[in-house]
């Protein structure tokens, strides 16, 4: 009986219906989009702001630069590999394929780690600036024409987005692209 009593003293002090409360919440447009930093990848006059599409995206660890296995006799973009529950994750460095610089290891390292068919892949970024709704209506796949030719075949489009930075610009990757460049589909074809 004490229950019901409490029960009814919170229903009569809240004034809002479950209708009413969702009424108040915008829905959001677009789709979801994890953001990141490549601190050495400049795009043109801008900070190194990339997005890629949630879809794309199986998870994102952090890693010590310990748990990461150096592989000799590898390319370049290889940075190691990894064990994750039991599974093989190569961490191909990322900031090589789009333009030619290194990634450099030092402390904890965050990794998104994406996903093409059964292959996964994990690409070590300088810092995860949050979860964004994009709406596609407002990218724009014309890309300037000082970026990188290296950068150009993974770029699906750029955005604006006041969510990461007031004048920042997203640059929106293709994982798909990424997963199957020359950088990776070479070296992979060894392993």
């Amino acid at each position: 009986m004490q229950n019901t009593s409490y029960q009814s003293n919170v229903s009569s002090e809240l004034s809002l219906t479950p209708s009413d409360a969702l009424s108040s919440v915008e829905a959001p447009r677009g789709d979801l989009h994890l953001c990141f930093e490549l601190a050495t990848l400049q795009c043109p006059d801008e900070p190194g702001y990339f997005a890629f599409p949630a879809t794309g995206i199986v998870e994102v660890i952090e890693l010590s630069d310990a748990q990461i296995t150096v592989v000799p006799n590898t390319s370049p973009v290889v940075v190691g590999a990894f064990n994750l529950r039991g599974e093989v994750l190569w961490i191909v460095d990322l900031e090589y394929c789009l333009q030619s610089t290194s990634f450099t290891t030092s402390g904890l390292i965050t990794v998104i780690i994406i996903q093409d068919g059964e292959q996964k892949l994990g690409l070590p970024v300088d810092g995860i600036k949050g979860m964004v709704w994009l709406d596609p209506a407002q990218m724009q796949p014309e890309l300037p024409a000082t970026m990188s030719p290296r950068l150009q075949p993974f770029v699906q489009a750029q955005v604006r987005s006041a969510s990461i930075s007031e004048q920042a610009t997203l640059y929106v990757l293709d994982p798909t692209a990424i997963m199957r460049s020359q950088f990776w589909a070479a070296q992979s074809a060894h392993f």
